[in-house]
């Protein structure tokens, strides 16, 4: 008898340490959050469109953390643009071009439900996606008019997004369809500039064709 309850108290530390280490492993194997991805552009929005510049202390910074988020700053004015939670795969950039004010306003937008709100004719944004256009609304009140689409190159003539404007050049929106123009000039992929230089990190630059 001696006997055998020495063998079950054996038998019972084995399970007990058994168990133990099966929970440690489950403890270091446990799956953690990647850690969210943060990139900082330099640019700046001008008449003719998106465009880098230096790295420069005068550049005032701004962050998109996610969808709903937003931020607006002055045309022409330098911005260090700091992307932080941001996914390419799941979520788009609309950018906002106010002629009148010269403002821009740049939110994220999920690509699976994002929608684009139209409030005056003329209107313009930059939808920053390859795969799909956003679900697009007009303000109540607002006259008919077409919705120009149109394609967004870089200079090396790779497509980086949608121009996307509430009128067209025959109803007197010509000042707003140049930036467009500009940048669809580009796609025809005949461009002489240098190689693109490929870099180990997510680039959000991309969004903006930079």
């Amino acid at each position: 008898m001696a006997y055998s309850r020495n063998l079950i108290a054996v038998g019972y530390v084995l399970v007990t340490l058994l168990l133990s280490s099966c929970d440690s492993l489950r403890h270091l194997v446990r799956p953690t959050k990647p850690a969210p991805v943060v990139d900082t552009v330099y640019m700046q929005v001008t008449t003719g469109g998106f465009e880098e510049v230096p790295r420069s202390t005068s550049a005032r910074t701004a962050k998109l953390r996610g969808p709903g988020s937003s931020t607006t700053f002055r045309l022409g004015d330098p911005v260090a643009l700091v992307f932080e939670g941001v996914n390419q795969d799941s979520h788009a950039i609309e950018t906002s071009l106010d002629d009148e004010s010269g403002m821009v306003t740049m939110r994220v937008l999920s690509k699976r439900d994002g929608t684009v709100n139209v409030t005056k004719k003329c209107q313009t944004f930059v939808y920053s996606s390859l795969t799909d256009l956003p679900k697009i609304t007009v303000a109540s009140g607002l006259d008919p008019e077409q919705i120009i689409v149109t394609p967004l190159c870089d200079r090396y003539g790779d497509l980086y997004g949608y121009e996307l404007r509430y009128g067209s050049v025959e109803r007197g929106c010509n000042q707003n369809a140049r930036r467009g123009l500009l940048q669809f000039s580009k796609c025809g992929g005949t461009s002489t500039a240098k190689p693109r230089v490929k870099r180990n990190k997510v680039v959000f630059g991309r969004y903006f064709g930079l």
